[in-house]
């Protein structure tokens, strides 16, 4: 596990640059799988992106759940 890494929407790049130099930190692009690398690789994570987006970046997915009402047939997920 490696330093710190700023993690940014790719509009936030140049400002992600200037962070992370003076940091002494990487950037990552945002994507899919951006905070599951950061967590498997960094100690420290900064993310320069709305806070929604980092909180569904960093929660575990939800569970999936089936739903049925009396009488149903079939469920709805």
């Amino acid at each position: 596990m490696t330093g710190t890494v700023v993690i940014a929407l790719e509009r936030f790049l140049p400002d992600a640059r200037r962070i992370a130099g003076a940091l002494d930190a990487e950037v990552m692009p945002y994507g899919p799988d951006a905070f599951r690398e950061a967590f498997a690789g960094y100690r420290r994570i900064v993310a320069l992106m709305s806070a929604g987006i980092a909180v569904r970046g960093i929660r575990p997915p939800p569970p999936r759940r089936q739903v049925a009402g009396p009488g149903s047939r079939s469920g709805q997920p």
